[in-house]
């Protein structure tokens, strides 16, 4: 047995007949990938009226996921929770990455947290919470094997794909001593890694190429505080209507990898809200600057979402990196 929740969560799931599961806040690979693994996994455990919500659309690069067609974008605003009997949240550190609002607190619907940020707020009825595993599907590969589920191929697809992405392809310090023991088994199931590897990273409109050519020369290091950004307005993503992800990718791609920082963070403003994606390298934990605007994360990847105009949200994002530099 992995984990002593599991079966506890079985249990809350046997006596449920409709059951909702997320996605996270602009969802990423690990969220969709969870959500639709968790969708699976409860269909074999013979639930038919299974429900996958999100606060907003899933990326481009998620969509060749078995059932992602099926997630339905809702506002949390009005959304009506009683019709459910448990709410299993994947992959979310807090009810407002869950949702993208508060309102959660009031439902009574029960709910089941099962995530890998050690910035979890642990809010759930129940909470499974594991900081050491690389991706939340890295963890529910070891919970669907509490549960003695037969590893179907798209099952195994879903988890690989979240386990690849959330991992930077194994390349952060928390991917565990199983991650790639856990990456065979999946294979050997039935997972084809190159199909995910082409849909993750080989796949990008022109768009978004061309956007990722003007954030990159609009990069900036600050040399005293070691650290790299680049606020993008919305004036500018405006321009390329196909591109979605280039945010997340220079932030993992580029802005981590400048020598001489210990960390980068990518700032986008959208309509309502702007949006902040740290990385880090050498050790160096962005999780508490994504704490104190806010959001939360890992050590080596954070964001956070402040609703407050562009320019603010730019000072108020340099302040804090500053200020948490200089005390790092």
């Amino acid at each position: 047995m992995n984990y002593k929740q599991s079966l506890e969560i079985l249990e809350e799931i046997k006596k449920s007949k409709k059951v909702l599961v997320n996605c996270h806040r602009s969802p990423d690979p690990d969220s969709v990938g969870s959500a639709t693994s968790m969708f699976l996994a409860l269909k074999e455990l013979g639930k038919d009226d299974v429900t996958i919500i999100s606060p907003d659309e899933i990326p481009d690069n998620c969509k060749f996921l078995p059932n992602s067609k099926s997630i339905k974008v809702v506002n949390f605003d009005d959304f009506d929770f009683s019709q459910y009997d448990i709410f299993i949240i994947v992959d979310s550190g807090n009810w407002n990455q869950t949702t993208g609002k508060d309102n959660i607190l009031s439902s009574k619907i029960r709910k089941v947290v099962i995530d890998h940020h050690y910035t979890n707020t642990k809010e759930g009825d129940i909470n499974l919470v594991d900081e050491k595993t690389g991706s939340c599907c890295a963890l529910l590969f070891k919970v669907f094997s509490d549960w003695k589920l037969e590893l179907t191929t798209d099952l195994a697809t879903s988890l690989l794909t979240g386990i690849i992405a959330d991992t930077m392809s194994f390349q952060t310090d928390i991917i565990g001593d199983s991650a790639f023991s856990v990456a065979d088994t999946l294979v050997k199931k039935g997972a084809d890694r190159r199909n995910i590897l082409h849909n993750l990273y080989m796949s990008r409109p022109i768009d978004e190429i061309h956007l990722m050519g003007e954030m990159l020369t609009k990069v900036t290091v600050e040399e005293e505080a070691n650290f790299a950004w680049v606020a993008v307005p919305k004036d500018l993503t405006k321009n390329y209507p196909g591109s979605r992800d280039a945010k997340s990718y220079v932030a993992g791609s580029f802005i981590q990898s400048i020598e001489n920082t210990d960390f980068g963070f990518v700032l986008e403003q959208f309509d309502n809200y702007c949006s902040v994606s740290f990385r880090s390298r050498n050790d160096f934990d962005v999780s508490k600057i994504a704490e104190k605007l806010g959001g939360g994360g890992h050590k080596s990847a954070s964001a956070a979402r402040l609703y407050m105009p562009f320019d603010q949200a730019v000072i108020k994002v340099l302040e804090t990196a500053r200020k948490y530099a200089k005390k790092d």
